[in-house]
């Protein structure tokens, strides 16, 4: 019964709410979003990540005698999904690091490399940052699915606020006699 009821419930909830949702409401709410945007700094960094400092050191030996960081992350990283890439991370914003990585690609010009690795709970980084940027907010197209969920649940929570303020409310003691107002 609780099931049906909830499919019941959602039924008409997408019903009521699924066809108010227009590309005008999306694009308003996007709007809005992208007015509150606070850009942050990023960078877009390399890793190489190994399990000891002893390794770290040795890569980066290598590293000053020339050799390429991506050939040498894609060798011997232990991050396999960045290794692929030549230990690309791409971009990101100093809170998607854990902070000591964060603190050293952050104190990074473009182009350079940490001169001692960085120790964190994953192991020992040697970082390379190749760029530094401002954020900007994603494109309407790449977040829309979310700004549309967002407009349906604004949409609801006034749907069910209307539907309260016509809603006539009694309310009973527990021996069932009404309840009086004060």
């Amino acid at each position: 019964k609780a099931a049906e009821a909830r499919y019941v419930s959602d039924a008409y909830v997408r019903k009521a709410v699924e066809p108010k949702i227009t590309e005008a409401l999306i694009k308003k709410q996007y709007d809005a979003w992208v007015k509150k945007f606070k850009p942050e700094d990023e960078v877009r960094a390399r890793h190489i990540l190994v399990k000891t400092e002893k390794e770290a050191k040795a890569i980066l030996g290598k590293i000053d005698d020339g050799e390429d960081f991506a050939k040498l992350a894609a060798a011997k990283s232990i991050d396999a999904g960045s290794a692929k890439r030549g230990g690309d991370l791409g971009y990101f914003p100093r809170s998607a690091m854990v902070k000591p990585f964060a603190k050293a690609a952050f104190s990074l010009k473009a182009g350079k490399v940490s001169k001692k690795p960085v120790k964190t709970e994953y192991g020992y980084h040697i970082i390379k940052v190749e760029d530094r940027r401002k954020s900007s907010p994603p494109p309407l197209a790449d977040v829309k699915d979310r700004v549309k969920n967002g407009v349906g649940q604004e949409l609801l929570a006034k749907m069910v606020s209307d539907e309260k303020k016509k809603a006539k409310v009694e309310r009973f003691n527990l021996d069932g006699s009404p309840v009086k107002k004060k």
